[in-house]
Order: C-alpha cells, then structure tokens, then sequence
C-alpha cells in the first residue's frame, strides 16, 4: 500500500481477501488500518471505508499510473544494509535501514522487523546523513564514521529525541 500524500510507499498488507464481491484488506503496520469495500458490478470501482481509529468513506478507483522503480545508479560507500536499536527509555526497536544509490539519488528503506518497511529520500552531505520519514513523522541524523563501519546520530519523532547507533 502507498500513502502519496504521507510519502509512504511499500507498507506491507497484512492480509487480503476477495469474496464475491467483497474486499478486505488489514494492514498491522499502521496501527492495525483495514479497509472493506465491495467491487462494482463493472468492476470500475470498489466503494468502501477506510478504518484505522474511525471510519472513513474511501471509494478507489482503476488508476492508469505505473509504478517506476528507480534504476539502479553507480554504488556510494554508503550502500547496503545498515542495523541498530532504537532505545526510546521505555523499550528498544531494532532499525534496519537499507541504503541505494539510484539515478534520482539516494534512496533507502527502513524496517523494523516487527512492524513494516517503507521506501524514502535520504539526504548526504559528506559525512551527515539525513532520512526523513514523512509516513511516521519522524527523521533521523546521524554522521558516518571515517572508517565508514557505523552511523551514530538521532531519531526524532513527535518532539522526542532518541540516540541510536547503525552498524554497517
């Protein structure tokens, strides 16, 4: 699932079904959102609601627009996949971040295995590393290391700052 507006994209759906003319999707990684909707006779539409605290009329439409995957650039001595543990005080989440370089620049995935994986923007400038993650509101800043083993840097999220450290 993509949230366009949130810049979020690749939320993994946690289950879907169709029967008959039913659908229904769940979606654990955004604090348990389902959607329930019923395919029009045409089969142009699915009119249904979009729940995730409260109800909401989301009526979808067939969309036209494809999907580009961003192509593959030259590697950066950033790539790959970067772990750490975010402690927030009451708990700790293991990160992973899997850092891309693309033609449209760089570009990584965060996940925390217990919760989902969405693609986003990051931003380099020498050492300084910048992710922001619009779909959570949240951001990270952190430096690499000289020796290009470790990130250590912040995570803020709804006025709070956590320290947390990567490791390549």
């Amino acid at each position: 699932m993509d949230s366009v507006d949130q810049g979020a994209n690749g939320i993994p759906l946690a289950s879907v079904t169709l029967k008959d003319s039913k659908l229904s999707l769940t979606v654990d990684a955004v604090q348990h959102g389902s959607y329930e909707g019923t395919l029009t006779a045409d089969a142009a539409q699915i009119k249904g609601t979009w729940s995730q605290g409260m109800s909401l009329e989301l009526n979808l439409e067939r969309s036209g627009l494809k999907v580009v995957e961003a192509k593959p650039a030259a590697a950066t001595d950033i790539d790959g996949t970067w772990q750490g543990a975010l402690d927030t005080g009451s708990m700790k989440l293991r990160l992973h971040y899997k850092i891309e370089n693309t033609e449209q620049g760089l570009t990584g995935k965060m996940q925390s295995p217990s919760t989902w994986t969405s693609p986003f923007p990051i931003t380099r400038s020498g050492a300084s590393i910048t992710i922001p993650i619009k779909a959570i509101g949240s951001t990270y800043e952190g430096k690499l290391s000289a020796d290009l083993g470790s990130i250590e840097g912040t995570f803020s999220q709804g006025g709070t700052r956590s320290r947390s450290l990567s490791s390549g």
